[in-house]
């Protein structure tokens, strides 16, 4: 089956797409917590292009801040791999601020 958001036929696509969805908010900081690193990169992505078609502003900057603050580490030491989801997620911030 073809993930709706990202185009990819990747059950773990669809699985952190479920699972970004299905966390109540005051409960994302627990959820980043303990997200294996190995899914960072594309958690990040996933959360970069919900900033941009997401009306849900707040839940979606929880996720950026909450995953960047627990895996801000190992965001430093291979950022390369997180580089273009960061940019996304610089260019979806700036958006939203200039539409303020």
């Amino acid at each position: 089956a073809q993930c709706t958001r990202c185009a990819s036929t990747s059950d773990r696509c669809q699985v952190l797409h479920t699972t970004f969805e299905a966390v109540p908010l005051d409960e994302v900081m627990l959820v980043a917590r303990v997200l294996p690193v190995m899914y960072l990169p594309r958690m990040l992505h996933l959360v970069a292009n919900e900033l941009e078609t997401s009306r849900h502003i707040a839940y979606v900057l929880e996720w950026a801040r909450s995953l960047l603050r627990e895996h801000s580490s190992y965001v430093k030491h291979n950022s390369s791999q997180c580089l273009v989801s960061l940019r996304a997620l610089q260019k979806g911030m700036q958006a939203h601020y200039e539409d303020i």
